[in-house]
C-alpha cells in the first residue's frame, strides 16, 4: 500500500508491517506514474507503523550520481549502484540521451545505497533483466521472501551475495522526509566519467 496522512506531503511504502520513505519525488516516480494509489490515513495509524528505512530508486530505469561527486551509477535491485566506467557504456545502455536518464541523489540518502563492481562494458549490465526483477519494493529490498537473481553480464549473482550486511544496516535508517522535485541534469551537475 501506498499511503500518507493528512497536512503532510511525505509519502511511504507499506508492506503491513513497516512503512518505507520516499525521500523524494524522483524515487517515487521510478516506481509509480502518479500519485491516484496514494491512501490518507488518521496520524495516530501512521504513527503507529515504525519506519523501515528509505526507499531506493527502482533498478533499471534510471543512473544515478551523488551531488558530490560526477560518477554515474547503474542501480540494481537491493540499492546496489556500480559505476558506468565509461560515456560509450553509457551510451550503450541508455542510448544517446543517458544523460538525461541521470538522476542526482543527495548525499544524504547515498548511505541508502551499497557501491559494487563497476560496468566496464554493456554486456555487465542487463538493463532489461535488472528491470524485470525489480517487479516491487517487496522484492527489491527483500521483504517478503528471497532476493531476486539477477543476471549480471555472463554471472549470475544476488543482492544480498555483494552486500549482505547492508540491510539490516539500512533498516535502523529513520529519516523524515517531504516529498519535492529534485532538479534535473544541468549543466552544474552534469556527470563526468574520471
Amino acid at each position: 500500500d501506498l499511503i500518507k496522512m493528512a497536512g503532510n506531503p511525505a509519502v511511504y511504502y507499506f508492506n503491513g508491517v513497516k512503512r518505507y520513505v520516499f525521500p523524494n519525488q524522483t524515487t517515487y516516480m521510478s516506481w509509480y506514474k502518479d500519485f491516484s494509489g496514494v491512501k490518507t490515513i488518521p496520524s495516530s495509524e501512521l504513527q503507529s507503523y515504525p519506519i523501515g528505512g528509505n526507499v531506493t530508486v527502482r533498478p533499471g530505469t534510471k543512473l544515478v550520481k551523488i551531488t558530490t561527486d560526477p560518477k554515474v551509477y547503474a542501480v540494481e535491485p537491493g540499492g546496489l549502484l556500480r559505476w558506468v566506467s565509461s560515456e560509450s557504456v553509457a551510451m550503450a545502455l541508455w542510448g544517446p540521451t543517458w544523460a538525461q536518464h541521470v538522476i542526482d541523489v543527495s548525499d544524504a540518502f547515498f548511505v541508502n545505497y551499497t557501491v559494487g563492481a563497476a560496468v566496464n562494458a554493456a554486456a555487465d549490465y542487463n538493463k532489461d533483466a535488472v528491470l524485470a526483477a525489480a517487479t516491487s519494493i517487496n522484492a527489491d529490498k527483500n521483504l517478503g521472501g528471497s532476493v531476486p537473481v539477477v543476471p549480471v553480464g555472463p554471472s549470475v549473482i544476488s543482492a544480498m551475495d555483494v552486500a549482505p550486511a547492508r540491510h539490516s544496516t539500512r533498516s535502523a535508517v529513520r529519516y523524515a522526509a517531504a516529498m519535492s522535485r529534485m532538479n534535473g541534469v544541468t549543466s552544474a551537475t552534469k556527470p563526468r566519467f574520471r
